[in-house]
This record gives C-alpha cells, sequence and structure tokens, in this order.
C-alpha cells in the first residue's frame, strides 16, 4: 500500500516523488532528515524518520535498529555475522541490532514460499 513521499535525490539535486513500497530501507540521516535507499540511489527528506514511520505498514517495514527502518519484501540475503541485511539490487546494507536477529529471521522465515 504504502504512500508517496516528496524528497531530493542527493546526486543529482532533483526534487520527486518517491513511493515507500519502492524502498529497501529508510534511514534517519539526523534527527530533521531520512534517507531513503532503492538500489544505489539515495534520496533525503526533510521531516525525519519518526514523522512517517508509523504510517509505514507494519507487515512491511520493521525497524532493524535505532535509526533503520527495512522494507522485508525487498531482503534478499542476511548475514548473520556481520548483521547485516542486502537487497539484491545494491551495495548497500542495512544494519541490524543484535536484539532484533531473531526478528529479522522471523521476517525472513514468512518471506519464503511455502
Amino acid at each position: 500500500m504504502g504512500f508517496w513521499v516528496y524528497v531530493q535525490d542527493l546526486d543529482t539535486g532533483t526534487r520527486l516523488n518517491i513511493h515507500t513500497d519502492d524502498c529497501d530501507f529508510i534511514m534517519a540521516h539526523n534527527e530533521r532528515t531520512a534517507l531513503f535507499m532503492i538500489g544505489d540511489k539515495r534520496y533525503i527528506e526533510v521531516n525525519g524518520l519518526e514523522n512517517f514511520a508509523e504510517d509505514l505498514e507494519k507487515d512491511l517495514f520493521v525497524q532493524t535498529d535505532s535509526s533503520c527502518l527495512v522494507n522485508f519484501n525487498k531482503v534478499k540475503e542476511f548475514d548473520e555475522i556481520k548483521l547485516e541485511l542486502g537487497f539484491g539490487n545494491s551495495e548497500r546494507k542495512a544494519s541490524v541490532a543484535r536484539i532484533q536477529m531473531k526478528t529479522a529471521k522471523i521476517f525472513l522465515e514468512n518471506k519464503k514460499p511455502k
């Protein structure tokens, strides 16, 4: 379902709308901004993670550490040693706090075809 977010491309400076369902993961950049990762592209949004985190679908986006919300539909791999999630279409990785490792495993298990 998701929603549209008005962001700025960090590479080109272009402003555009992106859909949250397209995001691999979303990171708090600082207190007032959030970075949306789609493949190797980075987009910045100026309202901060907490302003829209509660509107994201709980069965799709999961907080894996204090500053990262991950779209588990996009996750392709989980490195349990480095505590990182990989996204097949990108070299970027999302971190997983040790306390969230069980949650990450459950979401990845539920994603597998039955």
